[in-house]
């Protein structure tokens, strides 16, 4: 068992070959070698923080190579693994121009790791799959997935409930025989409520739910099944799929003739330039005595040739009622109606060049700005840090990123800023351009300007939002933000940075489909500092539809390869996301995501209505009816009327919640002066059934009335 040692480290060897044996980093060590070899049913594991750097890598004859902590390994040359394994188990990177899985090959990430390849083929029963609740995430000039091989994320989600509800959003309910778990359709119903739906069906990117326990008797009882997993594959050119793609729900736990709730199916986001192929993409709910529902595919191409099919289909049930509904499915070319815009720019022409400058560091934080439009309520930055260059041709340019606390409408979102920073002395101002992220997406446009005239100190905080999506829901939302900064002392550094310049030609689709280049100016540090990897981009661009502007914070997350985080400008105006400037390989090239800022509706109330009552009943017999509204918008919704029309074969005894019964119409108002955000009232009506009937079968009808809608 040989280990390679920070204190020993660097290495550099012509060969490192391990052959029926294991090896392991450990620390920050560096080895770098012509070739390494793994062979023979051996075990290397890549610990620490480590950086392996060879020409050629090969993995053999049931070998194993285990990544951890945030290590990476990077080869010059296209890669083979033979009857072998590769596991992720941190924030790893892998670098390779071109890896084959052959021979029932397998490929198990994390979600955290960073997978960069020119070319990913996986062929005589090879598979990609992901850890219990990671994710796959892959991004690939080209994938090709045989007949026989598959990238799978089956039962990989949410857990199914033992003993509980299944796990996840949609989790199914415990039962005497569990629902089924809900995530782009509802889970299967049984005699509890079905799991219910939840996230985005043009952007799925969440796990699926696990099904409900079935607790049956003392001595049969059954789990529910495990969600499906997630699968996001970012193909610059052409997947060819003849094999399968799938993150289907688990089967509910079978206990002789007590089966638990289905798993929901998972989700499966594809974008691809080209789609070629006759295999299946597949997100089923799993079966149960309840079913889970199906989960949520979405693929974007902007061409295609591809003969297979793609399903989302609810899983089946004990009994048809009890089945899982059918999840999301689309499958789409570039269209105007939709909400992204994908673009890839290869190098035509660049310079690079270095420089050292001095810096100036400086904190900040917000306290309770005011936030006002489509959604009110306020705004807090409890660290927010601003790195500007302080010499030089760039001076007075910088980057600036913080978390945030927001309250819309008295629900509470946590986010993040990430963007660019630059100062215009004849109007002395600092402008902010960059994204905000996590419970709330979308854009800011801001700037800061002195309180007191020529003092030098940018403490009044103005911006714009632009979301375009609040929780899971997509909405075209404008906020204004309006508040005081309170600096920390600043202090200054000296580092060298890493200027890139370069014209880039390309293609965009999907939104917007047509050519698309730009000349790209890029700067990050590269001294020995804790913003290492850290800068800013500018590009001016040019489509069919105009020329304009983006902004972008940058950092690296492995090495060659820049994630950049901001907006675009009109005319193609958008969130910049999932955007990779890939110094690997020959040319460079930029690609990523700009999300549409006007695709959704303006945040406003949705109210629901569910009663809950007995179905029949017996003459004389006393029943109450339970009314729940919920409002499952983003606006709060205000002088709510509620009116249940009784049975004609009931009496009127009483109501909960300030219920007035009128007699003439036999109905029941309630009326209600506000229903918050995501919020729920529950009303009772309850009445007794007239003598002189058999056993009936009623219906409580129950209207809404939104006297003052607030939208």
């Amino acid at each position: 068992y040989f280990r390679f040692q920070e204190n020993d480290s660097p290495f550099n060897f012509a060969n490192v070959i391990v052959n029926n044996s294991k090896a392991a980093t450990e620390g920050n060590i560096s080895l770098t070698a012509d070739q390494l070899v793994i062979t023979g049913i051996s075990n290397f594991t890549l610990g620490g923080s480590g950086a392996v750097k060879v020409k050629n890598f090969l993995l053999q004859n049931g070998s194993t190579l285990i990544l951890e902590g945030s290590s990476n390994i990077t080869a010059a040359n296209p890669s083979t693994i033979d009857s072998s394994l590769i596991n992720f188990t941190g924030t790893q990177s892998l670098n390779i121009p071109s890896l084959t899985l052959n021979t029932k090959s397998a490929l198990i990430l994390s979600g955290k790791e960073g997978i960069f390849l020119n070319d990913l083929i996986l062929t005589n029963n090879s598979t990609v799959t992901h850890i219990p609740q990671g994710k796959v995430v892959l991004n690939a000039q080209n994938l090709t997935i045989d007949s026989t091989s598959s990238i799978f994320a089956d039962a990989k989600g949410y857990l199914g409930g033992y003993g509980a509800a299944g796990q996840g959003p949609g989790g199914g309910l415990i039962g005497y025989y569990g629902s089924g778990a809900g995530y782009g359709g509802k889970g299967g119903p049984s005699y509890v409520a079905a799991g219910a739906t939840y996230g985005s069906a043009l952007k799925p990117v969440d796990l699926g739910s696990g099904g409900g326990y079935s607790r049956g008797s003392e001595y049969l009882h059954a789990g529910g099944g495990s969600g499906g997993g997630a699968i996001i594959l970012n193909i610059q050119n052409s997947l060819t799929l003849n094999g399968a793609i799938s993150a289907n729900g688990g089967n509910g736990l079978n206990s002789d003739w007590v089966v638990g709730g289905g798993g929901s199916g998972g989700s499966i986001y594809v974008v691809a330039k080209n789609l070629i192929g006759s295999g299946i993409v597949s997100a089923n709910g799993g079966k149960g005595t309840s079913a889970g529902g199906g989960g949520r595919i979405a693929v974007y191409y902007q061409s295609s040739a591809f003969a297979g099919r793609a399903e989302a289909k609810g899983g089946i049930g004990a009994k048809p009622q009890w089945n899982g509904e059918d999840g999301t499915v689309i499958l789409q070319g570039p269209s105007q109606n939709l909400p992204f815009t994908f673009f890839t720019l290869f190098e035509k022409a660049s310079t690079t060049s270095v420089l050292s400058e001095t810096f100036s560091v400086q904190g900040a934080h917000l306290d309770n700005a005011a936030a006002a439009g489509d959604l009110n309520g306020t705004v807090n930055f409890a660290n927010l840090e601003f790195v500007t260059i302080a010499t030089g041709a760039f001076s007075n340019k910088g980057f600036s990123s913080g978390k945030f606390t927001t309250i819309l409408e008295g629900v509470s979102y946590n986010g993040t800023w990430k963007g660019m920073t630059y100062f215009v002395p004849s109007e002395r101002k600092i402008y902010l351009k960059g994204e905000i992220e996590g419970g709330i997406s979308g854009t800011c446009e801001g700037w800061l300007t002195e309180t007191v005239p020529n003092s030098g100190v940018y403490d009044k905080y103005q911006a714009a939002w632009s979301l375009n999506r609040v929780d899971a829901d997509t909405v075209s939302a404008s906020i204004k933000l309006d508040g005081a900064l309170f600096y920390q002392p600043s202090y200054s550094f000296n580092s060298d940075i890493y200027i890139y310049q370069a014209n880039k030609e390309g293609w965009a689709f999907a939104s917007y489909t047509g050519p698309l280049s730009a000349v790209l100016t890029h700067l990050r540090l590269t001294g020995e500092n804790e913003y290492k990897g850290m800068g800013f981009s500018v590009l001016s661009y040019y489509s069919l539809l105009g020329q304009g502007e983006a902004f972008s914070y940058n950092k690296v997350i492995s090495e060659g390869i820049v994630e950049f985080n901001g907006l675009f400008e009109s005319p193609l105006l958008g969130r910049l996301s999932e955007t990779i400037l890939d110094e690997t390989k020959s040319p460079k090239t930029l690609s990523g995501t700009i999300e549409r800022l006007d695709f959704g509706k303006p945040p406003a109330t949705d109210l629901k209505v569910t009663v809950w009552g007995p179905r029949a009943a017996s003459p004389g017999q006393t029943i109450s009816s339970i009314i729940e509204i919920r409002n499952n918008g983003l606006k709060e919704a205000n002088d709510v009327e509620v009116i249940n029309e009784l049975p004609f074969e009931t009496k009127y005894v009483s109501s909960v919640g300030g219920g007035i019964y009128n007699e003439a119409g036999k109905d029941v108002t309630w009326n209600l002066a506000r229903v918050g955000v995501r919020a729920k009232e529950y009303l009772v009506a309850t009445e007794v059934i007239n003598w002189g009937l058999g056993e009936i079968k009623f219906l409580n009808a129950v209207y809404l009335f939104e006297e003052k809608p607030v939208i």
